[in-house]
């Protein structure tokens, strides 16, 4: 939601709530709260930072699962308070809801971070913003820093325009007034609110900002819950196969340990070998062990005492061998099974592909091959080539034919591969732009503000038979990204 259309929406909203009680919240999707405010209906709050927004809706969105902890903690703290007034600061897209006095408490809704309780709001909240004039407008660097309000859309609109229209939009912006229409502009699944038509081939217009803004949000918090729901499924059956991975895991733990503990018959019948035939082949012995009991030792009778005293041996060796790496992937299935549980994420380590678990370094297998790695904000591994040889590698060795390839477009580039569990497994379009960024930064890209990068599943990229290392025919792409380059994404996902 565009600042501008922030501020008229939340103006309009203001005058539907002020005076009603907050009832209860909820949480139908990941990042969206839903806000009970009785009579007047649903406030919806998706939070992002790029694009958040809120509506009012006449019904509450599908709420089938635990709200998370911040949803409890909140519902506790705010349920049945009155919402005395209500606070903009419309460039940054906040607002405060005043909802307590003595002390005073404030409902912060933020579309950039979420919802927070506050005490006191910063000195400098609902300022009138300064306006820059249409000359800085077009020769300003990053002059959103300055004036948040001045948005890409409300920017590109005016340099469009000549030099009496972009001054008469940048009046009319600064106004109180509300707009005479609000619009939804766009095709469906990439439309966009906004104050004026742009001129798009989809464009509908509504009498009230919130009017516009629930016939945006409601399509895309209806599919945000029906994502999350399909997210929660594949969580439980990740859930599942994790529980039975770790009972295969116990069941080997117990036959390695039951290995080693043959030592013990294998000193006893080297303790016992100066009395014994040592090629006799029996199916038990009566000893006394180091204690003086008497015990019955089970033998292999297609084998000499020597042999399975031996064997015996030879078997704990082995159960010594394994059982450090068997308690290993025990905590690791034992520490994912715990993120699934309480967080409800898929991680990147899967009962076929197990990654590094916390503190083990850099895997074994990633070392013999020239690559760096990362890991998204979102927990996906990421596999960048260092030279020719290493993405060759990447495809041939290392990547799954389910993962995610991707590659800058049009010219040269490090390949980078991004892991998944399974092919059904979905990657938050965040973990794919980082992605996007990690592959943009080692190309003939590096030095542009923004980088065209495409991706596809690695089972449609395809090494070319005598051709150099790292060439590839990409049968089917999934998508090609634009990306802004962030310096400082390798230093804060790197693994070192």
């Amino acid at each position: 939601m565009e600042a501008n259309f922030f501020r008229y929406a939340a103006k309009e909203l203001a005058a539907r709530i002020t005076g009603m009680r907050i009832e209860k919240i909820f949480n139908p999707a990941s990042g969206t709260f839903t806000i009970d405010l009785g009579s007047p209906g649903y406030l919806i709050l998706h939070v992002s930072p790029s694009r958040g927004f809120f509506f009012l809706s006449p019904t509450k969105p599908d709420n089938k699962y635990r709200p998370s902890g911040q949803v409890m903690w909140l519902r506790k703290r705010t349920r049945s308070r009155r919402i005395l007034q209500l606070f903009l600061d419309w460039p940054v897209r906040q607002m405060a809801w005043l909802i307590g006095n003595n002390p005073p408490l404030y409902m912060l809704l933020d579309l950039h971070k979420g919802i927070s309780l506050v005490n006191e709001l910063p000195p400098d909240f609902g300022k009138a913003p300064g306006w820059p004039t249409l000359e800085e407008i077009g020769t300003m660097e990053r002059i959103w820093e300055t004036y948040p309000h001045i948005t890409p859309p409300v920017r590109h609109a005016l340099l469009r325009m000549d030099t009496q229209q972009g001054q008469a939009l940048l009046a009319r912006l600064q106004q109180e007034r509300p707009w005479d229409r609000y619009w939804v502009l766009g095709a469906k699944g990439r439309s966009r609110l906004g104050l004026w038509d742009d001129g798009s081939k989809d464009a509908t217009a509504f009498e009230t900002a919130l009017a516009a803004a629930e016939r945006y949000g409601s399509v895309l918090v209806a599919g945000m819950v029906n994502r999350d729901k399909e997210q929660k499924q594949l969580v439980s059956k990740r859930i599942r196969h994790l529980n039975k991975a770790l009972k295969r895991v116990e069941r080997d733990q117990s036959r390695l340990q039951t290995m080693i503990t043959g030592k013990e018959y294998g000193r006893l019948l080297q303790a016992n070998l100066y009395h014994l035939d040592g090629s006799a082949r029996l199916a038990h012995l009566d000893l006394y062990d180091a204690t003086g009991e008497p015990c019955c030792l089970q033998l292999d009778p297609r084998r000499t005492v020597l042999e399975n005293m031996a064997r015996f041996f030879a078997k704990a060796k082995k159960g010594e061998r394994g059982l450090p790496i068997v308690q290993a992937r025990k905590l690791a299935l034992q520490e994912e099974l715990r993120r699934a549980e309480v967080s409800g994420h898929i991680s990147e380590q899967s009962e076929h592909n197990p990654a590094a678990t916390p503190g083990s370094g850099i895997p074994e297998k990633y070392r013999r091959i020239a690559v760096n790695l990362y890991r998204t904000s979102d927990g996906f591994l990421l596999i960048r080539g260092r030279n020719q040889k290493a993405n060759h590698q990447l495809l041939s060795q290392l990547a799954g034919s389910h993962d995610y390839w991707f590659h800058a477009q049009d010219g040269p580039g490090a390949h980078v591969i991004l892991k998944r569990d399974f092919s059904s497994q979905k990657v938050p379009r965040t973990s794919l732009e980082q992605a996007a960024i990690i592959a943009a930064r080692s190309s003939w890209q590096k030095q542009a503000p923004k980088a065209q990068v495409i991706f596809a599943q690695v089972k449609n990229v395809r090494t070319m038979k005598g051709a150099a290392w790292g060439q590839v025919r990409v049968q089917q792409m999934e998508k090609c990204l634009l990306v802004p380059m962030d310096e400082s994404l390798e230093e804060r996902l790197k693994i070192d």
